[in-house]
């Protein structure tokens, strides 16, 4: 019996747009619920309602990274297992590909192969989020979202900074794995997924996917930066069938900036003004053809590998 058909699982119960209502009443909830994780995590960090009122914690480091690993795992990982476990019980984890399952032909398990891909796509990546982020720099933005971008820049200079090998290991488990996690979860094993599960295009579904995960970070000079990450992301997922893919490619996009910053203290300058004149043409055209010719690889091994599998059972 075809999964949509058995009744036990609550989402077949739900009509193509409930599904999507519920996703994102559960996100609003989720980001809600960060914001009291984050304040809960400075109230044990010593700090109390007063300090909070005057933001005298933001030249507090430690409890910077608290509130961000916090707000991660209230507003994204604990809302997507959640979601996850009330739509399809047991079976949750194999719907978001976690796992392999007969009830989800689509869902892989992950291969050595598709991880070094995916890696090396991200890194080919850099020059083309550089482009686009240049591109969004030059698009007018109203004074109070300058400063809401130049605030945030200024807490990530804060995260990223580390000084030794254990604080950097620390460091990419609360500020680059938790979110690769908890934002995988949510958007493509999740959002993705019902729209695919709706009987929509999965082209589409990794563009409406990549909006919502750009939109809402609230960071709009970096949109269609985020927006393409989005889109790799996605694609990484429905190629490769497993989510474990592109939370390695999330990890990485994370966590490169705190490596840089602990290899090559001076050269991470949040504050710095990105500019055309530093922008390398060659670089770029040379990055994102790669980029491309990879991309392309990825796609055409990960399509022979499910015709190899189709012909073993014909």
């Amino acid at each position: 019996m075809d999964i949509k058909d058995q009744q036990k699982y609550f989402i077949n119960s739900l009509q193509p747009g409930t599904r999507i209502l519920a996703w994102s009443v559960v996100l609003l909830f989720g980001i809600g619920l960060g914001q009291v994780g984050s304040l809960v995590a400075l109230l044990i960090n010593g700090y109390d309602l007063q300090s909070l009122q005057s933001l005298s914690f933001m030249d507090d480091v430690k409890a910077i990274r608290l509130m961000a690993f916090a707000n991660q795992v209230f507003s994204f990982m604990i809302p997507a297992i959640f979601l996850g476990f009330i739509f399809f019980r047991d079976q949750w984890t194999a719907f978001v590909g976690l796992r392999t399952s007969a009830n989800f032909p689509a869902i892989k398990a992950p291969s050595l192969n598709n991880a070094g891909l995916a890696i090396l796509i991200m890194l080919l990546s850099w020059p083309l989020a550089q482009f686009l982020y240049l591109i969004n720099m030059d698009i007018p933005l109203p004074d109070f979202l300058i400063a809401m971008e130049d605030s945030t820049n200024d807490l990530i200079e804060g995260i990223v900074a580390v000084n030794s090998l254990p604080e950097l290991l620390l460091v990419l488990v609360l500020v680059a794995l938790t979110p690769a996690i908890g934002e995988e979860l949510m958007f493509r094993g999740l959002l993705q997924r019902i729209i695919t599960y709706n009987g929509l295009n999965k082209h589409l579904a990794v563009i409406v996917s990549a909006l919502v995960f750009s939109a809402i970070h609230m960071q709009f000079q970096g949109f269609l930066t985020r927006f393409a990450l989005g889109l790799i992301l996605g694609y990484l997922f429905v190629f490769s069938g497993s989510l474990w893919i592109s939370i390695i490619a999330h990890f990485l996009f994370n966590g490169s900036q705190v490596i840089i910053a602990y290899f090559t203290k001076d050269m991470m300058d949040f504050s710095a003004e990105p500019s055309w004149s530093d922008f390398s043409y060659p670089i770029f055209i040379g990055s994102t053809l790669l980029f491309l010719a990879v991309g392309y690889r990825f796609i055409k091994s990960n399509e022979s590998s499910s015709n190899s599998k189709n012909n073993t059972h014909v």
